[in-house]
C-alpha cells in the first residue's frame, strides 16, 4: 500500500529535530497525478521559519525535474539541484536528494539523471518531518498523488548506491550502515517508522487514504521495527 493525498489538505507529519545538517539523504517513491504543479513528497522544515531540506517533483518547471532543495531559517533563498530528466504523471518514480555539505547537493530520478548544485547555503534548524507537503512557516507543495517507501539517512549516498535504490532495493542492502537509516516509512497500512531510535511515527492530517504500493519494491526482511 501507499499513502494517497488530495493535493490540497492531506499530509503526514511529526515534530522532530533529529537531523539538521549534512551529510543527509532523502528518498521516496512518488506518483504524482499531474505535471502542472509542484509536488513535495518528503521534507524537513522549520515550523516557524523558512529553513528546510526537501524533495520536489516540479511539474511547474520546464522539463518536470526532481529538486533537492535547501534553505536556511533566515530565508536567504532556496538553492537546489535539479535532475537532468523529468517525471511522468501517474507513474511511480524513485526520487532522491543527497546533501553532501553546505556547498554540494545532488538530485536524482529513478536512480540516475543526476543534477548537481554548488551554491553555498548555511544549515537550517528543521523541527518537523512531513510527507505529502513541506511544513515550514507555511504549508507548501501539497502532493497530488501517492507516496511510499520514504527514507531519511544520516549519510551521503554515492551515485552507485542511488542507482541500486532506484531499482527498489532497500538502503541497508546497498551498504548504508543500519545506524544511519534514521527513518523508513513504507506507508504499508500505517504511518510508522520501521527504524527504532530514529524519527517518530507520523500523524495524518485530513485523512489521506491508502492505495496500491509501487510495483518495483524488493521487500526487506528486517522485522517490524529494528533496534539499533
Amino acid at each position: 500500500m501507499s499513502r494517497t493525498f488530495n493535493g490540497t489538505t492531506q499530509y503526514l507529519s511529526a515534530a522532530s529535530t533529529l537531523l539538521a545538517d549534512e551529510p543527509l539523504s532523502l528518498l521516496c517513491w512518488g506518483n504524482a497525478n499531474n505535471i502542472t504543479a509542484g509536488h513535495i513528497p518528503l521534507g524537513l522544515g522549520n515550523n516557524g521559519a523558512s529553513g528546510r531540506f526537501n524533495l520536489g517533483m516540479q511539474g511547474n518547471v520546464g522539463g518536470d525535474p526532481i529538486y533537492a532543495v535547501k534553505d536556511n531559517d533566515a530565508g536567504t533563498g532556496a538553492v537546489f539541484a535539479a535532475s537532468s530528466t523529468g517525471y511522468s504523471a501517474t507513474t511511480w518514480h524513485h526520487v532522491a536528494g543527497v546533501y553532501r555539505n553546505n556547498t554540494s547537493r545532488d538530485a536524482y530520478i529513478d536512480g540516475g539523471s543526476k543534477g548537481s548544485d554548488t551554491a553555498t547555503r548555511t544549515d537550517p534548524t528543521p523541527d518537523f518531518i512531513s510527507i505529502g507537503v513541506l511544513r515550514t512557516n507555511t504549508l507548501t507543495g501539497f502532493f497530488d498523488g501517492s507516496n511510499a517507501e520514504a527514507f531519511l539517512l544520516d549519510y551521503a549516498l554515492s551515485d552507485g548506491q542511488v542507482a541500486l535504490l532506484g531499482k527498489g532495493i532497500h538502503p541497508l542492502y546497498v551498504g548504508v550502515p543500519l545506524a544511519n537509516i534514521r527513518g523508513w516509512y513504507p506507508l504499508l497500512g500505517d504511518d510508522n517508522n520501521r527504524m527504532a531510535n530514529g524519527y517518530p511515527n507520523l500523524t495524518p492530517t485530513a485523512s489521506p487514504t491508502f492505495s496500491a504500493h509501487p510495483p518495483k519494491i524488493i521487500p526487506a526482511r528486517l522485522g517490524s521495527r529494528m533496534s539499533l
